[in-house]
């Protein structure tokens, strides 16, 4: 697979998947994006007043980065990877940091540093509630349970309530919010 990095007419930068372009899509905390990585999550709900995304989409995540150690670079958080970019479209080089804090939550990670994609396989829209038992699987609330609740014995639903209500406080699973469930296959 081929990533490109082109600047567009708004003259901002545009990812490419093999002459695709790639929209900017989810992002996870690390636990999850570690889930979505090895198979475990494939399923995400999100709060929008319309569907962001379609079928067939094709997406890329958005990371949590971080200045390196006094050398200037942009490092991954979930691996410590340093990014790179596409420098005169043949080579990479290491991005440099250019940003006045020491680290930026993966909703800011700018398009160049893109290395992780995902394609739209469903959305549906309905109340957080009507979850599944095989949508909360699917949503990797496993992984969630051992890292953040310490393992076995613990109800999945209730382990996704308590998720849910980590993340958004403001819509907690008790007011049944309206959300848009998106299934992702694993591009890259």
């Amino acid at each position: 697979m081929k990533i490109e990095h082109r600047i567009g007419e708004d003259g901002k930068y545009h990812v490419y998947l093999d002459d695709e372009r790639a929209w900017p899509g989810f992002s996870f905390t690390g636990e999850m994006l570690a889930a979505r990585d090895d198979g475990r999550k494939t399923e995400t709900r999100r709060l929008h007043k319309r569907a962001k995304f379609e079928v067939g989409q094709l997406v890329y995540v958005k990371e949590k980065i971080y200045a390196g150690d006094g050398d200037g670079n942009a490092y991954y958080k979930l691996d410590n990877e340093p990014v790179y970019i596409p420098y005169n479209g043949k080579i990479k080089m290491r991005m440099l940091w250019r940003w006045k804090r020491d680290r930026l939550p993966g909703i800011f990670m700018p398009a160049e540093a893109a290395r992780r994609f995902d394609r739209i396989a469903e959305v549906r829209e309905e109340r957080l509630q009507e979850i599944t038992e095989a949508d909360i699987v699917r949503e990797g609330i496993d992984a969630y349970i051992q890292h953040a609740l310490g393992g076995a014995g613990v109800n999945k639903r209730e382990a996704f309530k308590h998720l849910w209500n980590s993340i958004n406080p403001k819509h907690p699973w008790d007011s049944n919010p309206w959300v848009f469930a998106y299934r992702f296959e694993v591009i890259k």
